[in-house]
């Protein structure tokens, strides 16, 4: 949710063009090719928009239509050679990823998951697609009722989706005294340095607005390029001056400060976002977990959910390896359905966890029925 993978990978990604720009350095290469890597592999949609003004940057400077004194041969055999290799082991390793989990190399878990489940609209364009209908309350709730309600493809929701991302914007990555800045912008536009960092967030942003959700950690990849526009507006801040006294440089001066104190005030408070609960967590099943850490063997923990279950308080979530695991977690599905993971499972000790109790922490073994025929 906090998305700095994808923000370093952004910043890779710019930081490497411009070293490859001048020096054109094998190491820088290498970064490149980490950068477009990890966009790849955690924001996918966002990150390829982002690459694209990147791939025509760097596409120029290989012909030689961006000025450099590097040789052509000195550019393939430094970077282009190394960056198509390390692009063809990204390749693999996302089709070998993907094909042990989807069983198709080209189709990514996250697109799967997306045709598999989800029925509203992606896009400000898109309609909502056929109801479906889960096993669980817990995929009803948050499918039919939750993402269904939230966007009915009309100009009133698309201005109202909108709104809302311009907020979390500027909330989330932009802080008071930056408005000093804004006269300056148009100098950012005759900037020749600045052109790719600007390219870069236009494309970005226009993806970020025509999703219909909008999250903090969608525009991860734009964190760097938009650090890159606030220090150049700074710099051009730092030289105004007026009867020979340096005005720019001590309004910047009192911006830093105010940038600051708000940083170490909400790190004296322990506020890791300004949105608390992106980084709360799930306090009692941490504690539940804990819990079974100590205990010999391998759990299965049966979480039973009541009727009115918050539905984004959720206790079921696995890592990758779900066989060799040491805990496991699923939801109640009943008797019929429970027996049989229970009979897969058989070698695991087995637990229910009530979180909707007034102890949600209290663990109870799980009480085994004989299962009923089904209807």
């Amino acid at each position: 949710m906090g998305g700095a993978v994808a923000a370093a990978g952004g910043a890779l990604v710019l930081g490497a063009l411009g070293r490859i720009r001048r020096s054109a350095r094998l190491r820088d290469a290498l970064l490149l090719g980490l950068g477009v890597g990890i966009l790849a592999n955690t924001r996918p949609y966002e990150g390829f928009i982002f690459c694209l003004p990147c791939a025509v940057y760097f596409l120029l400077w290989m012909v030689g239509k961006l000025h450099t004194r590097i040789e052509l041969q000195v550019r393939v055999r430094r970077v282009l050679l190394p960056l198509i290799g390390s692009m063809l082991l990204l390749g693999m390793f996302m089709a070998y990823y993907n094909w042990r989990l989807t069983g198709n190399p080209l189709l990514l878990p996250r697109v799967l998951n997306t045709e598999s489940h989800v029925t509203a609209p992606m896009f400000l364009w898109q309609h909502a697609k056929p109801m479906l209908h889960y096993r669980n309350d817990q995929f009803e709730k948050f499918y039919n009722d939750f993402e269904r309600v939230y966007y009915h493809t009309t100009w009133d929701d698309a201005r109202r989706v909108t709104l809302e991302k311009f907020d979390l914007l500027g909330t989330l990555f932009f802080w008071r005294a930056e408005f000093l800045l804004l006269p300056f912008v148009p100098f950012l536009f005759r900037d020749r340095q600045m052109r790719l960092p600007l390219a870069a967030i236009s494309l970005g942003l226009l993806s970020f607005f025509a999703v219909v959700w909008g999250q903090p950690h969608y525009a991860a990849p734009l964190v760097g390029a938009l650090t890159i526009v606030v220090v150049q507006l700074m710099r051009h801040l730092n030289t105004i001056a007026v009867k020979g006294r340096h005005i720019g440089a001590m309004v910047l001066r009192v911006m830093l400060v105010i940038l600051l104190v708000q940083t170490v005030g909400r790190a004296l408070s322990h506020e890791c976002d300004q949105f608390r609960w992106r980084c709360a967590g799930n306090a009692d099943r941490a504690t539940v977990d804990a819990q079974l850490e100590k205990v010999p063997g391998k759990q299965l923990v049966i979480v039973r959910y009541s009727k009115d279950h918050y539905v984004h308080s959720e206790w079921v979530y696995n890592g990758a390896e779900i066989d060799s695991a040491k805990i496991l977690w699923a939801r109640d599905l009943g008797p019929v359905q429970n027996e049989k993971l229970l009979a897969y499972f058989k070698d695991r000790q087995i637990w229910l966890v009530q979180p909707d109790e007034i102890d949600p922490t209290q663990l109870k073994p799980f009480p085994r029925s004989v299962p009923q025929s089904a209807p």
